[in-house]
C-alpha cells in the first residue's frame, strides 16, 4: 500500500494505457517485435531470479546494449503523450516530452514462475511489452487502483503485442504460472527529465 503525507492510505488515479502494437502497425512492428524476443531468447537469465521478478530475467540495461530495445524505448516515449506511431518507418520516432530509460530487461515466465507485489517509484512511467503469451498465461495484477467508483485490483490478461504502460507508483505482481507455455515479456521505466 501507499500512504500520503498524512499517513492515509490513496489510490493512484491516473490511467492505464494499453496499446496492441502488432494492430497499430504490423508491417513495422513484426520485424522488430521477432527481433526482441530473439534476443530474450538468447540472452537467457542473468538475474537468478535474485530480484522481485522469480523468472529468467536478462540484463536490467537491455537498451543501452540493443538498438531493437532503443526502438522500442522510443515507440513508448512516443505513445505516452500522443496515441500514435509514425506513418512510415522512415518518420522519426521522437516526442517534445523527454523521459530517459532506466531500465529496460526481458523475462521469460515458466510453469511455477510469478513476480512479488512491488512498484518502480521514484520512477515516472514503466511499461511491459508482450512478446509470447496465451489465454493460458497469468495477468499482471494492478494493485490499489480505481477503476469508475470502486478501489481494488485489476487483473489484466495481455495479449501479444500489447504495449501496458503505467504510473510507476501502481504496486503490480505476476501470480504463480500455472502452464508449461512460455510467457515473454520487457519491462522497463521511464523517468521524467
Amino acid at each position: 500500500m501507499k500512504y500520503g503525507w498524512n499517513k492515509e492510505m490513496f489510490d493512484h488515479l491516473v490511467g492505464i494505457k494499453i496499446h496492441n502494437l502488432l494492430k497499430m502497425d504490423e508491417e513495422y512492428i513484426q520485424p522488430l517485435h521477432n527481433k526482441l524476443l530473439d534476443i530474450i531468447i538468447n540472452t537467457g537469465d542473468k538475474q537468478n531470479k535474485s530480484s522481485n521478478v522469480k523468472a529468467d530475467m536478462t540484463d536490467w540495461d537491455m537498451h543501452t546494449k540493443y538498438e531493437d530495445f532503443e526502438t522500442l524505448g522510443k515507440i513508448v516515449k512516443v505513445l505516452l503523450v500522443q496515441d500514435t506511431l509514425p506513418t512510415n518507418k522512415n518518420e522519426p520516432i521522437e516526442t517534445k516530452h523527454k523521459y530517459n530509460i532506466r531500465e529496460m530487461w526481458g523475462a521469460v515466465y515458466r510453469k511455477g514462475n510469478y513476480t512479488i507485489k512491488h512498484w518502480h517509484w521514484p520512477c515516472t512511467w514503466s511499461f511491459g511489452y508482450y512478446l509470447k503469451t496465451s489465454e493460458n498465461t497469468p495477468p499482471i495484477v494492478f494493485n490499489n487502483v480505481v477503476r469508475d467508483t470502486k478501489i481494488g485490483s485489476l487483473n489484466y490478461y495481455p495479449k501479444i503485442g500489447d504495449l501496458v504502460m503505467f504510473p510507476s507508483e501502481i504496486y503490480h505482481e505476476v501470480p504463480i504460472q500455472e502452464t508449461n507455455e512460455e510467457r515473454i515479456m520487457i519491462a522497463g521505466n521511464l523517468q521524467a527529465v
